[in-house]
């Protein structure tokens, strides 16, 4: 993701959405920040302002909250093998 200290409202919008489908891909592992900010290469003001600006949230609680949604989207059952097997 590019660096930039100075972004119009148009990239930083792109910029942050960037960051929300790499938190969406690594939803799975633990994402802190250093791990935002590497991969977003932004530090964690530049991160915070980006967040607060355009999603009124903080980085973390926007992480955490897609954790959430993520957890509701899995199934809560299990396809044995037996599954699909006809009864005579």
């Amino acid at each position: 993701m590019k660096k930039s200290n100075k972004l119009s409202d148009e990239d930083s919008r792109k910029l942050l959405d960037e960051i929300c489908v790499w938190i969406d891909k690594n939803i799975e592992t633990d994402i802190g920040w250093a791990a935002l900010c590497e991969a977003s290469e932004l530090n964690h003001k530049q991160l915070q302002y980006l967040f607060d600006k355009h999603m009124q949230t903080t980085p973390m609680t926007y992480v955490r909250m897609r954790k959430q949604e993520s957890k509701k989207q899995k199934p809560n059952f299990t396809i044995t093998p037996n599954f699909l097997s006809k009864e005579d």
